[in-house]
This record gives structure tokens, sequence and C-alpha cells, in this order.
């Protein structure tokens, strides 16, 4: 938690599975933080999935 700020890390693997998001997002995360490392092909994907979690988890609570 920083400045009541409650953040939520994801390393490369867990932030490609939903389920984590959405757990961190029913813990009260006002951020969800994924670092990953990725080759360039994997940054292009890394473009669409990332968003696409965010509104899955906003939509859903």
């Amino acid at each position: 938690m920083a400045n009541d700020t409650h953040i939520v890390n994801a390393i490369c693997y867990e932030s490609l599975q939903l389920a984590h998001a959405e757990n961190a997002f029913k813990l009260g995360a006002d951020v969800y933080l994924a670092s990953a490392a990725k080759p360039t092909k994997g940054v292009e994907e890394a473009y669409d999935h990332y968003p696409r979690v965010a509104k899955q988890c906003e939509c859903q609570y």
C-alpha cells in the first residue's frame, strides 16, 4: 500500500492468468502492476492482453 493506494503486483506468468487479476481486484487492488520480460512478439500480444484483463475485471465488479 502506498499513500492509501492498494497495489498488487504480478510476475509475467501470473499476469497472464485472468484469475490472478480477478483475485487482486477482489482483494481491493487499486493498481495491478504487472512485470513482464517478453520478446517483441510477446510485447505486441501484451498490448492486446492487458487492456482486456482490465476491462473484464472492471465489468465484473
